[in-house]
């Protein structure tokens, strides 16, 4: 290992020890155990940004036959699986020394559909007045706002991190970034292949094929943390 590498390497466990030290400190003197912290941001969702398989079809609005009925039915059955918009949720969190469990909901308002997820996480806080964080865990994500008979579903793996500042002893508010690892699934009545099949091919058919993707939410957030 160059000596460059060993340099930046030791500043950085030395600083973590230091930020450590401190957190231990700062937590040491504190009598609250719990955290009530509701946020709110804005969320930039891609259903299928990694993969799809039937989750959805894509279509040349060029290359669309209009007399054609099963084109037509195609093109207007589309599920939306992407967007962007407001994002609100809240966490109940019990404090372990720097660490953080918690459990948490966010429901984020996209323009023709909602995306709720709700999980556990355990994070880490370093720091006092000014600290950093990091949180990572597992959960549901379910869809809302689409069709009748369509039902999307699925894990999700969060990771965060962010800055937080203590503006009075029981109060911090804090900026993050909350990404989110979308492992969906959508349902329907399987009744679409015989369907299909026997060219009797209808939106509502279209709408209710099997299908599973792995896409992503992205969501900057304000919040806020009271210490219980």
């Amino acid at each position: 290992m160059r000596k460059e590498h060993l340099a930046g390497l030791s500043v950085f466990l030395l600083a973590f020890c230091a930020l450590f030290g401190w957190s231990s400190t700062a937590h040491a003197e504190r009598t609250r155990y719990f955290e009530l912290q509701p946020m709110g941001g804005y969320s930039w969702v891609n259903m299928t940004g990694f993969s799809e398989h039937k989750f959805r079809q894509d279509f040349d609005p060029t290359k669309v036959d209009k007399n054609d009925p099963v084109n037509s039915a195609l093109k207007e059955a589309q599920v939306p699986v992407r967007g962007q918009g407001p994002s609100v949720g809240g966490a109940l969190q019990l404090k372990l020394w720097v660490f953080v469990l918690g459990a948490r909901y966010a429901y984020s308002k996209m323009p023709d559909f909602g995306l709720h997820t709700v999980g556990a996480d355990l994070g880490l806080r370093l720091g006092g007045i000014v600290s950093v964080y990091g949180r990572l865990g597992p959960g549901w994500a379910f869809q809302s706002g689409v069709p009748d008979g369509i039902n999307t579903q699925g894990f999700v793996v969060s990771a965060s991190g962010g800055l937080e500042i203590q503006v009075a002893k029981p109060i911090s508010i804090g900026l993050g970034l909350d990404t989110d690892l979308l492992l969906l699934t959508r349902s329907g009545q399987l009744a679409a292949v015989g369907s299909a099949a026997t060219g009797g091919l209808t939106t509502s058919n279209i709408q209710a094929l099997d299908g599973s993707a792995v896409g992503f939410q992205l969501r900057p957030q304000l919040h806020l943390t009271w210490h219980i």
